[in-house]
């Protein structure tokens, strides 16, 4: 999918830099065009809004907007931007693969829950 990145300075309205990105997900494409402005390491602190039509990030920190929507078919890619083919979103490299941790959820989700039965009441004998 290609993606239209939009970046500007907060309280600016208009956009001082455009990027077209090929990425399978917005976060990539956002991350490529970080990568293209010369901003590197991992994502800041973001501020993220859902929109209707993409998403709006902001870093507090650098006072910088980025709307990412989906680009219009017929806009040429930034030169230089390289295309995306992971499915993974940046910085999920130290995650562990799921093959570690599926047993241990394994053995959870067959357990049933241990309930208590609820107290019963004293035995009276004779009475």
């Amino acid at each position: 999918m290609h993606w239209l990145v939009e970046v500007s300075h907060v309280g600016e309205e208009a956009a001082s830099e455009r990027y077209c990105i090929d990425a399978r997900r917005w976060q990539s494409a956002l991350q490529e065009a970080r990568r293209l402005r010369g901003d590197s390491g991992a994502l800041p602190k973001l501020t993220i809004e859902l929109l209707d039509h993409g998403y709006r990030a902001v870093d507090p920190a650098l006072k910088v907007r980025y709307l990412v929507r989906e680009a219009p078919a017929d806009m040429p890619l930034t030169e230089g931007a390289q295309v995306s083919l992971t499915v993974r979103p940046p910085g999920v490299d130290s995650i562990k693969p799921l093959a570690d941790t599926e047993h241990a959820v394994a053995r959870h989700c067959r357990q049933p829950a241990k309930q208590k039965a609820p107290p019963r009441p004293p035995c009276r004998r004779g009475a």
